[in-house]
Order: structure tokens, then sequence, then C-alpha cells
């Protein structure tokens, strides 16, 4: 009788347990509050963050035509990381930014200067060396209260000494015949309303009893010391002011 050869088959090893692994949590994008500084742009702001620029504008709540403001606060709706990139991006830019004084236009094509508050320095003291007056600095600054200032913080300033009473009187037009007369509306200021005209706060100031230039009473009169011809211009913006603060807001 034949004894068959052993069968020498490899016996198959267990399976091993496949481990799932563990479902990725959503990544939660949340409003980070920041102000718009110099030189800073809705491209940029596409650019250190990855997101095309129509999604920059949806999630900082921007219209089509609406540009960034200088100064304002936004609140941007980012990741961590995305968030972690856009300031690292924002700090290196802003390094680059030169602290060196500057020449810039103004509204009218007036030359205004950039100067670097150094350490001791008050806005009363650099209003006074370029000839000017602190209401006029805040002006040229967005209305900024300028109380205090910090070393290294960079002002816009005019190139030129604030208009003596000399040329006031030639810039001011006779008074009830040339002068605008307006009720002050809420949440006007006397920044916003030489912004309408076009002229320095100091030309209002100079042909208004106004006690306090920093709080203006709503509905109280006041007259703009403008040109006829200027009225409408002058309406037009203040009506595009009114109409974006009556916009709600968007979610």
């Amino acid at each position: 009788m034949t004894i068959g050869a052993p069968s020498f088959g490899l016996a198959q090893a267990p399976k091993a347990a496949v481990k799932k692994a563990p479902a990725k949590k959503a990544v939660r994008a949340e409003g980070r509050m920041f102000n718009v500084r110099t030189g800073e742009t809705l491209l940029k702001y596409a650019r250190w963050t990855g997101l095309k620029i129509e999604e920059v504008r949806r999630r900082l709540g921007f219209g089509p035509k609406e540009r960034l403001r200088k100064g304002s606060i936004l609140s941007f709706r980012l990741t961590d990381r995305q968030w972690d990139r856009f300031r690292n991006a924002r700090r290196k830019f802003s390094k680059t930014q030169s602290p060196r004084p500057q020449i810039a236009q103004g509204r009218q094509g007036d030359p205004l200067r950039v100067h670097q508050v150094r350490k001791g320095e008050t806005a009363s003291s650099i209003a006074k060396s370029y000839g000017a007056t602190v209401l006029l600095l805040r002006q040229l600054n967005g209305g900024r209260a300028l109380d205090p200032v910090f070393p290294g913080e960079i002002l816009r300033v005019p190139d030129r000494p604030a208009p003596t009473e000399a040329v006031l009187t030639t810039m001011r037009p006779a008074l009830g015949s040339g002068a605008l007369t307006i009720r002050v509306a809420a949440g006007e200021t006397l920044s916003h309303l030489a912004q309408f005209a076009e002229i320095p706060a100091d030309l209002i100031l100079q042909v208004n009893d106004i006690p306090n230039p920093d709080i203006l009473s709503r509905g109280s009169p006041i007259q703009i010391p403008i040109p006829q011809t200027q009225w409408n211009r002058f309406h037009k913006r203040r009506e595009r002011f009114h109409a974006q603060k009556a916009k709600p807001e968007t979610p």
C-alpha cells in the first residue's frame, strides 16, 4: 500500500482587522476682527488667504463696487489656518511699507505729507509743527480722535501751512447769499461735512459758532462756506453717505 506524500500547503494567515480612519471634523470658519491698514486691497486679501476675490467679497459682506476704507473695522470669516496665513502675510506686507515721509495728493490736488510719530509727540505738537490745527489733522486722518498718538504711527499731514485768515476770507463766500445753510442730520460730524464740501473743517468752524467741534447737535443749523455752484455736489455726496448707512448689514 502506497502512502501518499504529505501535503505541504501554506496555511492562510488570519486577515488583520482593517482600522477605519476617524472621520475628519468639519473645519469651521469664524469671524476675525481687524482694522484696514494703508495699502491693503481686496485683491491682497484674496492672495493672502488663498481665496477667490468673489469669495473674499462674500465673506466680508462687500458689494461689487465697494472698496476698503482705511481704519474701518471688518469681520472676516476665516478658518484658523487661513487666519494664520492671513496674519503672517499681512505682517510682512506692513514691514515693506516705507515709514519715511512721502508726498501724496489730497482730494483737491493739494499735496499731503506722511509723518511718522516720534516718541513724546502729541497730535497738538504735530499739528503745530506743520502750521495746522488738530481739527485739520483729524480730518486728514479719517476723523480719528488722535488722542493719543503712538510712536511709529503714520499720519497724513498737510504739506503746506493751514490756511490763514486772509486765505480763509478769499475762499469764504459772502454769508447769507453764498453760503449753504443745512441742518445737521443724525450720524453727521464736522469731518463728514468737510468731506462732502471738500474744504478744511477749519473753514466751517470759522463761520459757525460751534461750542464742541467733536459733537454736532442733531437738527442744529450750520453754514457750509461753499459757492452756489458746489451745492448740488455737496447734496449728492451727503445723500450717498446716508443711503449707505441705511443699507441693511449682510449677515
